[in-house]
């Protein structure tokens, strides 16, 4: 039994060690300048637009897409409220991880999925590998952190775990907040 959990370590530590693909191209310097520019209300509406929602209307305290002609109304309401979720009312602007491409998600995914889930779970943190590949979605950010348990409570073993660790190089480490305290 101590022979198989010595070869399942080593294969573990091995996975870790193979060449992480290219890193994924990031956002252009427009697009980048465009989202921190445009409203975010705008950007809703024009997504809703184009997924076929020609108006919205108030019922019961939240509010529902009125369907254009011709468009899916499941798939339509599924888009708006994508739309929605993707382009907060957030006045400080886009969130970095509101500025990743679909490719930047994808590495990120693959990244967490096969080095910093398994990494973690060697260190003794349990949390879930999510299994499958990526799905593109407009909705929230998935990170491994949010799951871990025992939530790391400090800074200082935040820091253990990120040399431990090493969070992907695309994109902000999502983490929950550390106590102050």
């Amino acid at each position: 039994m101590l022979v198989v959990a010595a070869l399942a370590a080593s294969v573990a530590l091995l996975a870790g060690c193979t060449p992480a693909p290219a890193l994924p191209k990031p956002i252009s310097e427009a697009e980048r300048e465009f989202l921190e520019a445009a409203p975010t209300a705008v950007l809703a509406d024009e997504c809703s637009s184009a997924a076929g929602v020609l108006d919205v209307q108030s019922a019961g305290g939240r509010w529902t897409p009125v369907v254009a002609a011709g468009f899916d109304e499941d798939e339509v309401t599924r888009q708006f409220f994508a739309c929605e979720s993707k382009y907060t009312s957030d006045p400080a602007g886009p969130s970095p991880v509101d500025l990743l491409t679909d490719d930047e998600r994808a590495w990120i995914w693959s990244y967490d999925q096969t080095r910093l889930v398994p990494c973690l779970q060697l260190l003794g943190y349990d949390l879930e590998n999510r299994s499958g590949g990526y799905i593109k979605s407009n909705g929230p950010f998935w990170s491994p952190y949010s799951e871990m348990v025992p939530v790391p409570a400090s800074a200082g073993e935040w820091a253990r775990i990120d040399r431990a660790c090493p969070p992907s190089p695309v994109g902000p480490a999502v983490r929950p907040e550390v106590p102050v305290g």
